[in-house]
């Protein structure tokens, strides 16, 4: 009991001590009408009337603690620095994560963010 006890806690220790200063991907996407929702985070979306086929969005990085010597953007290869612009398709998902490295030589694996646009039709 004391062994599990013990090793349940030193996992909980290292999950919150590699999470609490990581960096978070997150998303906003735009609509015409102002109505985004849970723009900031990591599961992001926006509807409007405006029957179009897709919309705008971005993906960028948030609470970064350290210089980034540059960012691998791992579902797009056109996008570049510290955030990614992105077309999002009407009432399809667009993901994305990025592999940020450091200029102290180190690298880190961000969260994966989704976004979402829905038209109205």
């Amino acid at each position: 009991m004391k062994n599990s006890t013990m090793l349940a806690l030193a996992l909980t220790t290292g999950f919150f001590a590699n999470s609490a200063f990581s960096a978070e991907l997150v998303c906003r996407v735009n609509s015409l009408n102002g109505q985004s929702h849970n723009s900031g985070t990591s599961n992001c979306w926006a509807m409007d009337f405006s029957f179009r086929n897709s919309s705008s969005g971005v993906f960028y990085l948030k609470d970064v603690t350290k210089p980034i010597e540059r960012v691998q953007w791992n579902n797009n290869r056109s996008c570049s620095g510290t955030q990614c612009a992105v077309t999002v398709r009407s009432f399809q998902y667009k993901s994305m994560t990025a592999h940020i490295f450091y200029k102290d030589g180190t690298s880190e694996l961000t969260n994966r963010a989704v976004m979402f646009y829905e038209n109205g039709m």
